[in-house]
């Protein structure tokens, strides 16, 4: 009610929209194999190689696959390898990212 005196009924009415997230911006630069090197998918959880050579070339195609399978990296060196947050911003800043997470 507040912003119907100051926006247009347009705006005001309109139904909710969310926003979209840049994820192929985000995940460009991530979308090397160094990033999965001696890491929490390959080691601890076994993935094969191939598989995860697969998903980073076709990474464009299935975002969703490629952002759960980064989060899972991610998430795995942090909490189940225990690796510092430093290395691991050192890692994907290396990677091209251009700025440390």
């Amino acid at each position: 009610q507040i912003a119907s005196r100051y926006l247009p009924p347009g705006i005001v009415q309109r139904k909710k929209t969310g926003f979209p997230l840049p994820l192929h911006d985000y995940l460009a630069p991530l979308a090397q194999t160094e990033l999965f090197n001696r890491g929490f998918c390959r080691e601890v959880l076994g993935l094969h190689s191939h598989g995860i050579e697969r998903v980073i070339a076709a990474w464009n195609q299935n975002i969703q696959a490629f952002f759960s399978l980064v989060s899972l990296e991610i998430w795995g060196r942090l909490f189940i390898l225990k690796e510092p947050l430093g290395h691991l911003s050192e890692l994907i800043s290396r990677l091209g990212y251009g700025r440390s997470i």
